[in-house]
Formats: structure tokens, C-alpha cells, sequence
């Protein structure tokens, strides 16, 4: 805990500088791209609008919430073989606002661990421990999280690869039964999720009865139909079991605006933009080799190129 929020709200000053309004909004939230970097800047162009005091968040940064493969070879894995999708099927129910606009405001209730373990730990360590960020508005309930991701070959057309990896993940929770707009039973988008080939879907539940679960589906064994009811998960949300479902990145600061120390600040800062830098995804750009046959000479030719 980096704020004490019960000294913080105890204050008769700040009597009126926290709320936490019941906020029910359910609604589906899609992010594709053609590659890896298509997919993860338009993660940061919906959800990372501003804010973060000037700190610069990388779309390669995102790794915590844009992983799609277990995979080992990670460079491999998110080469510009693959095509990506991102689909989160979200029920808020709460919503958890500070009103402060200057990092100053909070100092003054940090607590007593958070100013022990400055001085304590290594900077690498309380970044790990701690964050780069303190949120001051955010909202909790349930997301159910699609990450989706397949091979096309049908096109180099990278506007036409994210048509039809985002048809994959709607197909995707669609047969899941997750989806709310039936937008899976279209002709376009039946039409376009053809041309995924060589597929694989991360299914995970974040709040909820079933917080935790996770399922792997791969075009090998196909889209299984899963026992799922939308309205079932989403009445199990509470207070006690939801997560972080969304931050309003314009009302955060990061977490060394509240060091006054200039050389501790300094050095969290540095550990702060080593630790973004360290969980950007480490991507490989791939050639891809045709064989032509001859069937006169019974023999074959392997190339980069198609043409010859």
C-alpha cells in the first residue's frame, strides 16, 4: 500500500475527495492488429490516453495485459507470423475515484511500510514491489478475457489481416457464449474467420465465482462449445470477488512523485524505466520460404520469393 486511504478520507478535509459509486456497465471491448505492434499500439491508442506524469509508456509495455501464448520462444511466438486479437467481455460494477490533481496532496498519508521500504529496499526491489503507478481511478467488477491469435495467408494486406483476426475472436466468444450483439453470426464475419489458419484462444476469468479459471483452445481440436452463462458469471460479481477491469490513465501519478528525497527519486525513476523497458516484448520479424516443384524433373526449388 502506497496510500493510506483511511487517514486520507479521515481527514475532515478530504471528507468529499473519494468516491465510490456503484457503477453497473457491462459491455465488450475489442483490440486486433495485423502484428504484434499493430495490436498492442492500439491497446495503448483505447486504454493509455495521457496522464502518467510525462512517463512515456512504450506499446511493448504492455505485456501484462496483452501476453497471448505460453510459449517459451517469446520472439517466436509474437513474430510477424501471427496475426493478434484481443476481445474483454466486461461487467463493472464499481467505480473508485480520488479526487486529487497534485501528488503533493497525498504525501502526507503515504504509509508507514511504503516510507520504510524506500529506505530499505533496492530501487529494482520496491519497483517490483510497489508498481510504477498509483491509480486514482479506477473500476472493478468482472472481465472475461479472449486472447486470440492465427496465421493468414490469404493476404499481405495488413488493413485485411485485421478484419479477419478480429472475425476469429468474435467467432471465438461467440461459441463461447459470451458475446451480447451476435456479431459471430454474420455472413462477413463467418466469411473472414475462414481465412484463420494455424489458431489459438487464451480464455481467462478475472472476478467472479469463476476468477482464475483459464481455458486454451487451438484450431487443432476446434471451438468446443463450454458450458458458459453470461448472466450467471456476471450476477456472481461482487464486491469480494471482483478485479481491476479498467484505469483512467489521466488520473494517475508515477509512483516516484512521491519521493521528496532527489536522489531516491531519481534513482526509482531509473528502476521505473528499466522495469517498463525489461517487460517489453521481445518480437521477430520472419522471411517466408516457398518450395516450387518441378514435376518434369522431379526435383524443387526453395526461395523467398515468389516470383522468380
Amino acid at each position: 500500500m502506497v496510500v493510506d486511504i483511511n487517514s486520507f478520507i479521515g481527514d475532515p478535509n478530504n471528507k468529499d475527495r473519494f468516491y465510490n459509486p456503484a457503477t453497473i456497465i457491462a459491455n465488450e471491448d475489442f483490440y486486433a492488429g495485423a502484428n504484434v505492434e499493430e495490436f498492442l499500439q492500439e491497446i495503448k491508442d483505447k486504454r493509455v490516453t495521457g496522464g502518467s506524469g510525462g512517463l512515456k509508456i512504450g506499446p511493448l509495455s504492455l505485456s501484462g495485459s496483452a501476453k497471448v501464448t505460453k510459449e517459451k520462444n517469446e520472439r517466436y511466438s509474437y513474430s510477424n507470423k501471427y496475426s493478434f486479437a484481443r476481445v474483454d467481455v466486461i461487467k463493472r460494477i464499481k467505480r473508485l475515484y480520488l479526487d486529487v490533481v497534485d501528488a503533493n496532496d497525498l504525501i502526507p498519508y503515504l504509509s508507514t511500510a511504503f516510507i520504510n521500504n524506500l529506505n530499505k529496499m533496492t530501487p529494482e526491489q520496491f519497483v517490483e514491489e510497489y508498481g510504477t503507478h498509483v491509480l486514482l481511478d479506477i473500476s472493478i467488477g468482472g472481465r472475461l478475457q479472449f486472447n486470440y491469435r492465427s496465421v493468414i495467408t490469404e493476404t499481405d494486406n495488413n488493413i485485411e489481416k485485421k478484419k479477419i483476426v478480429e472475425a476469429g475472436a468474435k467467432t471465438s466468444i461467440g461459441i463461447f457464449g459470451a458475446s451480447g450483439n451476435g456479431s459471430h453470426e454474420t455472413s462477413e464475419v463467418k466469411n473472414l474467420n475462414k481465412k484463420n489458419s494455424n489458431w489459438d484462444v487464451q480464455i481467462s476469468y478475472h472476478g467472479g465465482t469463476n476468477s482464475g479459471l483459464n481455458y486454451s483452445l487451438t484450431s487443432t481440436e476446434g471451438l468446443t462449445s463450454i458450458q458458459f452463462n453470461k448472466t450467471q458469471w456476471e450476477e456472481s460479481i461482487n464486491d469480494k470477488n471482483a478485479a481491476l477491469v479498467d484505469i483512467n490513465w489521466n488520473k494517475t501519478f508515477p509512483i516516484y512523485e512521491f519521493i521528496s528525497d532527489v536522489a531516491k527519486k531519481q534513482q526509482i525513476k531509473k528502476a521505473v524505466e528499466n522495469y517498463l523497458e525489461g517487460k517489453k516484448l521481445q518480437t521477430m520479424s520472419l522471411i517466408p520460404m516457398y518450395t516450387l516443384y518441378d514435376m518434369n524433373v522431379y526435383d524443387c526449388l526453395y526461395t523467398t520469393k515468389i516470383r522468380i
